[in-house]
């Protein structure tokens, strides 16, 4: 019997938090041990929880792999307390929310977020605020989950389903291969998904009842003393510390221990599982190498950070690191370095993408990688050294900017299992005491001896004798020769490798240059156009929102030969990709000081992003500049980068089917859209050479013109000097208008719809994929496209649970709302083993059929002002981050929009729409009959699916075989859609003159 006087829970001493971060925090413990972290953001619309149990794969039966995952799947499928299988889905959806979960080696961990509106905030006419009522049925899940006979049938199909889309992932054949090549008896040799031959057929044969197994792996792991608890919302802390302390308390501790250290005495690699080299058979054309290292727990301390201090040194990109010696020796293109973290082991790995001549070279690039371990050791190990981490760190903790609700919750919940209550904001940035002696131990196990090297590529083949169980990867291991280890141990340091000089790109300036608003308040007007002449165009916004010292650069140098060709687009592609190889060893400083930039190739031509610290973001876009003006083309990179870009073709047809299926989708609308094979071909037939993207680049610099758009702690001269500075190192010549590449939407007839079918290129891959999309029309009818947004909204999880989760037809099912350039589309797309995309149509069919009536038609005008409302408040939110908003403004220019107040403005037409006019919205575009019907139905086949089995087809649809022929038509939607050109010519005359 529970003691009247004991306590609710233990209040724990303030958090260590950020001077910049606006949020309060709560910490406490309810009196059945569970930690709670408590948010509470008042200028949020979002509210979310996350719940991580201590508690995952590792702790699966010997006899049911995957069950720790299966029961993950189960406990969306309903409670005793709310036992309707949908739910929870369908209540998160009414709030326009969201829910899932996750299950690794040593957590399992569950999450939500729901819009609240202002009205929704408190309880009305007795009922639970949402964020109250959603944090009931969440808390249900812990305390009386229902496990039915029904559900647990049907849900071991998505499982197995996940388990079939995972069997072409490299990455997962990699790890169950190192999985394989474990301690038997440790529980990282494990196969953690689950399939039905793990949780199904070889539980059935040895008389083991799988859901039975299911409750008991529940009552005995699901204790709250093994769970963290982080909640966000815009409630207070005492409300919010109420319902959790009511709806919480009541999960069962069983005072369980940390099953961690059951086998904490088990050792992950046993002495003859170390010093190993496997060869795995790769599914794409890859070249990767890996080596791992076996370490202590002790390597991830929270205040001294041992592991990381190391990794970061060997993954080092800057002059004289590894990466620098054997990108130099072509060898090597991308390295780096991490630290997998257990409660009681960690693994420590240097990872790098080889070229083919790299192959060759093995035991070089190993002896490299332990000569710079070595130079660590020697030299790599100072206080003053760990001080610039400290730094580094503090800015970080310091001025990083608001993180989403959803994001904030989910990882704060799993790492407040290694942190004290008071470190759970500051925990994982911070660097608190210098341990000399920690790194050095982490060090003595970072050696040829302790180390395992994986090897994984299309070119090990002739060489592999075995198979991995559960993927069936092909794979070979030996033993690593004692010479081969001893000589690793003891080659000279090569001269060239150094450590990394102290770093120049660390910001020493932070203060704002404009006046903050009030707390509470936002600036949502747009960027201002600064600055317009024949060669560039500025838009400028001077932050007064987010309150730090940064700033955001998006850069398009506008170039009608980008994309003028397939050869064009390759040229593009590699000038990109040179531009930030040559830029590796000058930015790599730059990155860890703070920065980011990236190059991109568009239709359009180059685009330049960076953010960062305001302070001397200007020297790294001189930089980049400089390097797109002058960039010096070493054969030797040039032919790698090549050899990157070849077989990134090569390997998209081993992507997913329903990627497949998008991709053709756009290949039928998009024009010009010059396909991913015209691409190869273009690569392969002999013309892209040295000489000839040396001329591209000066093509590029004849004609040219600059959008710029730099946002945040920079002011308005500041912004329009760095544009002159791009326009005055390149020194390009004025373009026309009409020169440059416009892309251009099909506009699809009325009551017609095209088919779109072709095999699966990855003949191993046994799932096939369809997309049906629906085109709307022309984004800018504001009725029109909050219409949109509402329906998708209201479909979306009847959609998932009758596809996914009653008739299970594959793990993957989506619908949703997506933009081809201004044109809006409604899709429904499902990834299925068990159905051929003939079937999955008509469930889909059959589906939308239904949804009219049983979706739309029955929903009560209670729950339609739910959805509504919800929407709305999504729209109202205004951007959480400098950088949301800038690429929200990016959107509105380089569409040629303009329309910064987009969203808030739909906010006011959505309030007007009706039930009925959903449903007129639905009889008009989606319904069978509908007379502005038209969609593209793009179906990918399968290997289980021969494509000679397809259906035949008849008016009024018509079968596409010529992506090219069937743009050339229809006509094309206009570039401008609805915004009228006069209107915006009038804005940008307004703004140029300061009125």
């Amino acid at each position: 019997m529970e003691n009247a006087s004991e306590p609710n829970f233990v209040l724990h001493p303030p958090l260590e938090v950020s001077p910049y971060d606006q949020l309060q925090y709560r910490a406490i413990t309810l009196r059945n041990s569970l930690d709670v972290l408590i948010a509470s953001d008042p200028s949020s619309d979002k509210a979310a929880a996350s719940l991580d149990l201590g508690v995952g794969s590792f702790c699966d039966p010997e006899n049911l792999p995957g069950l720790a995952h299966f029961l993950e799947h189960m406990l969306f499928l309903g409670t005793k307390k709310y036992p309707d299988e949908d739910s929870y889905h369908k209540f998160l959806a009414e709030n326009g929310g969201r829910g899932n979960a996750y299950t690794s080696h040593e957590h399992t961990n569950y999450h939500f977020e729901i819009i609240v509106t202002e009205k929704s905030c408190n309880e009305i006419d007795g009922k639970m605020p949402p964020f109250k009522e959603a944090l009931d049925r969440f808390s249900q899940f812990f305390k009386a989950p229902l496990f039915t006979e029904s559900a647990t049938e049907r849900e071991l199909k998505a499982v197995h389903s996940e388990h079939q889309k995972n069997l072409q992932s490299d990455t997962r054949r990699k790890f169950q291969v190192s999985a394989a090549l474990s301690n038997p008896k440790h529980p990282q040799s494990k196969f953690s998904t689950g399939s039905m031959e793990s949780l199904r057929d070889v539980p059935k044969e040895k008389g083991i009842d799988t859901r039975a197994a299911l409750l008991e792996f529940h009552r005995t792991y699901y204790s709250a003393n093994l769970m963290k608890l982080c909640i966000s919302g815009p409630h207070s802390l005492d409300v919010m510390q109420e319902w959790v302390c009511d709806l919480f308390s009541g999960i069962p501790n069983s005072q369980r221990e940390n099953p961690c250290e059951v086998y904490r005495s088990i050792p992950s690699l046993r002495e003859e599982d170390r010093g190993l080299m496997s060869m795995v058979e790769s599914i794409k054309d890859i070249r990767h190498l890996e080596i791992t290292w076996t370490t202590p727990e002790y390597a991830t301390d929270v205040r001294a950070r041992p592991g990381t201090y190391i990794a970061d040194l060997l993954g080092d990109e800057g002059e004289g690191s590894i990466l620098s010696l054997l990108k130099k020796w072509g060898w090597c293109d991308t390295l780096c370095s991490g630290l997998m973290e257990w409660n009681t082991y960690n693994v420590m790995s240097v990872q790098a993408t080889l070229t083919a001549e790299g192959i060759d070279h093995i035991d070089e690039i190993v002896s490299v990688i332990y000569q710079y371990v070595r130079l660590i050791k020697k030299n790599g190990i100072s206080l003053s050294r760990y001080e610039e981490e400290a730094t580094l760190a503090r800015n970080s903790f310091t001025f990083h900017e608001k993180i989403e609700p959803f994001q904030f919750v989910v990882s704060t919940s799993g790492s407040m299992h290694d942190l004290t209550p008071e470190e759970y904001i500051s925990g994982l940035f911070l660097y608190k005491e210098y341990k000399e002696d920690l790194i050095r131990k982490v060090l003595d196990f970072i050696t040829p001896n302790n180390g395992n090297i994986m090897i994984a590529g299309k070119f090990v083949s002739e060489k592999t004798v075995m198979k991995e169980k559960w993927y069936g990867t092909p794979y070979c291991v030996e033993r690593i020769p004692n010479e081969k280890l001893e000589k690793w141990n003891s080659s000279a340091c090569h001269s060239e490798l150094h450590l990394p000089e102290s770093n120049p790109f660390i910001p020493t300036e932070f203060d704002l240059l404009a006046t903050p608003l009030p707390e509470g308040t936002r600036d949502t007007k747009g960027p201002n156009l600064v600055s317009k002449t024949e060669l560039m165009e500025v838009y400028h916004k001077l932050d007064r929102s987010f309150k730090r010292p940064k700033a955001c650069m998006i850069i398009l140098i506008r170039t009608p030969v980008s994309y003028c060709s397939p050869l064009h687009v390759v040229l593009t592609h590699l000038l990109a990709f040179l531009i930030e190889d040559a830029l590796m060893e000058y930015s790599y400083p730059a990155n860890r000081a703070g920065f980011h930039y990236q190059v991109d190739q568009l239709s359009s031509g180059l685009q330049i992003f960076l953010k960062g610290y305001s302070h001397r973001i200007d020297v790294l876009l001189k930089a980049v500049v400089d390097k797109i003006a002058s960039l010096d083309i070493d054969p030797v990179r040039f032919a790698m980068q090549k050899d990157n870009l070849q077989r990134s073709y090569q390997n998209f047809a081993k992507t997913q089917p329903y990627s497949r299926a998008m991709y053709n989708s756009s290949c039928l609308l998009e024009e010009p859209r010059w396909h991913v094979d015209d691409c190869l071909n273009a690569l392969l037939d002999g013309r892209v050479t040295v000489e000839r993207l040396k001329r591209h680049v000066e093509d590029i610099r004849s004609r040219a013109f600059v959008t710029a758009l730099i946002t945040g702690n920079i002011l308005e001269d500041s912004a329009i000097a760095m544009t002159k500075t791009v326009q005055s190192v390149i020194k390009y010549a004025p373009a026309h208008d009409y020169e440059y590449t416009q892309r251009r939407i099909v506009q699809l007839p009325f009551r017609k719809e095209f088919f779109f079918r072709m095999d699966h290129t990855n003949l191993e891959d046994n799932n096939s994929a369809i997309e049906v999309l629906f085109q709307i029309g022309v984004e800018g009818d504001r009725e029109q496209d909050v219409k949109l947004d509402l329906l998708s909204e209201i479909l979306n999880k009847p959609c998932f649970h009758e596809l996914r989760t009653v008739q299970q037809l594959g793990y993957l099912v989506f619908e949703g709302m997506r933009q081809f350039e201004n044109v809006k589309v409604l899709y429904v797309i499902i990834q299925s083993t068990v159905a051929d995309p003939d079937d999955l149509l008509d469930r889909i069919d059959k589906f939308l059929a239904s949804a009219r009536d049983e979706v739309f038609g029955c929903m009560t005008e209670e729950n339609f002002e739910q959805y509504r409302g919800a929407l709305e408040a999504t729209k109202s939110q205004p951007d959480t981050s400098l950088h949301n908003e800038t690429w929200r403004f990016w959107q509105e220019i380089v569409g040629d929009t303009l329309d910064f107040e987009r969203k808030f403005e739909e906010v006011e037409t959505l309030k007007s729409i009706t039930k009925q006019d959903i449903l007129e919205f639905y009889d008009r575009f989606i319904a069978s009959d509908g007379k502005e019907r038209r969609r593209i139905i793009s179906q990918v086949y399968g290997n289980n699916h021969p494509l000679d089995k397809k259906r035949d087809i008849s008016e009024p649809a018509f079968e596409v075989c010529d992506p090219y022929a069937f743009r050339r038509s229809f006509p094309l939607y206009p570039v401008d859609g609805l915004h009228d050109f006069e209107e915006k010519t009038n804005t940008t005359r307004k703004q140029l003159s300061g009125n």
